[in-house]
């Protein structure tokens, strides 16, 4: 009988290095059941930059314009995906499955718990909770409800805690299968992630100072420097005349003085200074398009460059949101769905969900309206047109089939005639 190794060996909590320092004992009344310590998220920007905010720091960031719209087109693009459920082959009855859990995402807000959970490719990780309910007599899922990090935390056996008011230090316990957590880009297997907010930080820190500077910058040279004149022994009222005149030439269109006095405007000549700080903004702009969607084109006009080049931007985009898919269709594979199927089916294979790829779904949608055309409608179409159009050979006259044609005969002689 051949022995394989059984168990963890190295988990969080005989880490000597990553989370040194960053391992707290739970209190003694704690009703943890799994885990003696619970961990403090490790990202070194949080650490060093937060004072005490925690991961609301990266909440932050989402106000930089540039950000906000990198980040919106990265998650829509998966959230808006076309999604399946994938009955498990080794169920005879696993498609009844799969359609069940269809139905239920589909009556759920769905799209709104993807977007959700796709908060954590900034901070790490994101958390909905699930609510159940009974209907028709089967266990079902009615809502995702987003949930703000700040107000969880994890022990190092990976369990998640929620930090209340009666508990803000070491947490509560939650139930099993009433949340789902989606992490993102730990090295480490920390079960807080490691988002992209850690390599954002500075970027967007020196682009907002670089236009509070360029600001002060407009302000100061941006209108000219009104100067006023007035002859030797002039009074203090007729100064402080003088100067309401200075203040009234940026709101009014005519002023008067007397011919005694003169007022000059001296013209600002730092013009160079205005290229720095436009090449500081567009430099920390183009950094955070690559660190979120891996190239700058698909969000900003290069300076130079092709339409090969922009075709290649686009595919490096498009696999960052390929694997930003993968990795969340893992992730309520192994729990919305398993846990639909626990509850409904218990001992059957669970299901599994996944987007569908980008062609095949071209291919689908095409398929789709195909069959509306020539079936339903019956509108004639010569069969190797089909054929052509989704790749697949034509058959010969006495070669075996593995299926009969799903459209009429009647639509097939009619193509076959024309």
């Amino acid at each position: 009988m051949t022995i394989f190794p059984q168990g963890e060996v190295a988990p969080a909590r005989r880490d000597y290095d990553l989370f040194a320092g960053y391992i707290r004992p739970l209190g003694r009344g704690s009703r943890a059941v799994m885990g003696n310590a619970l961990l403090d998220n490790p990202d070194d920007v949080l650490r060093t930059q937060s004072h005490g905010r925690g991961v609301r720091l990266y909440e932050d960031l989402e106000r930089d314009p540039h950000l906000f719209a990198c980040l919106s087109s990265r998650k829509l693009a998966v959230a808006g995906q076309p999604w399946r459920i994938v009955p498990a082959a080794s169920d005879p009855e696993g498609q009844m499955v799969a359609d069940f859990c269809r139905e239920t995402l589909l009556r759920a807000n769905l799209r709104e718990g993807l977007t959700a959970l796709l908060d954590a490719i900034l901070k790490g990780f994101a958390v909905c909770e699930l609510m159940w309910e009974i209907r028709g007599g089967r266990i079902v899922l009615s809502d995702f409800r987003p949930r703000a990090q700040h107000r969880f935390a994890f022990d190092d056996a990976g369990q998640l805690r929620l930090l209340t008011p009666e508990s803000p230090v070491d947490g509560e316990p939650l139930p099993e299968r009433k949340f789902v957590v989606f992490a993102y880009g730990s090295k480490t297997g920390s079960p807080y992630g490691l988002g992209l907010g850690s390599k954002l930080y500075w970027p967007i820190w020196f682009k907002k100072h670089g236009l509070k500077y360029w600001m002060v910058f407009a302000e100061r040279f941006g209108a000219p420097t009104v100067i006023g004149k007035y002859p030797p022994g002039a009074s203090a009222e007729q100064q402080a005349a003088l100067l309401e005149a200075i203040g009234a030439i940026q709101q009014e269109t005519g002023i008067k003085i007397p011919d005694t006095m003169r007022i000059e405007l001296l013209e600002a000549t730092r013009s160079s200074s205005v290229n720095t700080y436009a090449e500081l903004l567009a430099y920390t702009n183009a950094e955070v398009s690559k660190v979120v969607l891996g190239q700058t084109l698909t969000t900003q006009e290069g300076s130079s460059g092709s339409y090969s080049l922009g075709k290649v931007h686009a595919e490096v985009r498009a696999d960052i949101i390929r694997a930003d898919a993968a990795a969340l269709a893992e992730t309520l594979t192994r729990s919305v769905v398993c846990w639909l199927c626990e509850f409904n089916f218990p001992g059957r294979a669970p299901a599994r969900f996944e987007f569908v790829p980008e062609g095949e779904a071209a291919g689908v949608d095409a398929a789709q309206r195909d069959r509306v055309l020539f079936r339903e409608l019956g509108l004639p179409v010569a069969r190797r047109h089909l054929y052509a159009k989704y790749g697949v050979p034509e058959p010969a006259a006495n070669e075996p089939l593995l299926g009969e044609p799903q459209v009429s005969s009647q639509v097939l002689s009619q193509g076959a005639s024309r």
